[in-house]
């Protein structure tokens, strides 16, 4: 968004600043938060929910850890970081430079929360991945939840695509989450309070257009 937004407005005023840039950002960013929550709350309340269920563990100076549907480990080792002063010499005069060091002693709690439910979202797109591909034998390639193969090959990828986020989307992965945040603090059992949809994930197999 930014990007389109800077040549939009370098358009318009080749000598916009950084300042006007960041205010045009904002907007556009609030902008974008409020359309989603008009048309999908229930991405927030997800979101929300998964931040809930993992401030405990933070808290308690723990990483937060799950498995993936494919039964990938995945943690979040972010540790609070502190300025270490480093005086060097570069062409014959001392400098000093700034260096972050992390302290493995004690855990980002903040950090820890708001990552939490995009790592989330990408353990599940990697499942995709992994089921997907591991049934596939033909030259292919992906870039986040982007896939490609050759153009003869497509249709077989499209139908282990489908497959995969079928065998993925079946599963109760909140529930499995929330398990598994749970043995790592035994204070953090919220209810999954948000309503459920009644979609029949099956129809994927049968869908015109599917969406990595």
């Amino acid at each position: 968004a930014e990007e389109w937004l800077r040549q939009k407005l370098l358009k318009t005023n080749p000598l916009a600043d950084y300042k006007e840039l960041y205010t045009a950002s904002s907007y556009f960013s609030k902008m974008t938060r409020e359309i989603v929550n008009d048309l999908l709350p229930s991405i927030n309340k997800g979101m929300s929910w998964l931040v809930e269920v993992s401030k405990p563990v933070g808290k308690a100076n723990k990483n937060i850890v799950w498995t993936s549907p494919s039964g990938f480990p995945v943690a979040q080792p972010y540790y609070q970081r502190k300025g270490v002063m480093v005086k060097t010499a570069i062409a014959g005069k001392f400098r000093y430079f700034k260096l972050e060091q992390q302290d493995l002693s004690k855990v980002d709690a903040r950090r820890q929360s708001v990552s939490v439910a995009p790592n989330f979202i990408h353990s599940l797109d990697a499942s995709i991945v992994h089921l997907a591909f591991g049934s596939f034998d033909k030259p292919c390639l992906a870039i986040h939840d982007c896939y490609g193969a050759l153009a003869d090959d497509l249709p077989e990828l499209t139908k282990d695509l489908r497959s995969a986020m079928v065998k993925v989307f079946s599963r109760d992965n909140l529930e499995e989450f929330k398990t598994s945040i749970s043995k790592l603090n035994s204070s953090s059992s919220p209810a999954t309070s948000f309503e459920r949809g009644s979609f029949d994930v099956g129809q994927i197999l049968k869908a015109t257009y599917i969406f990595g």
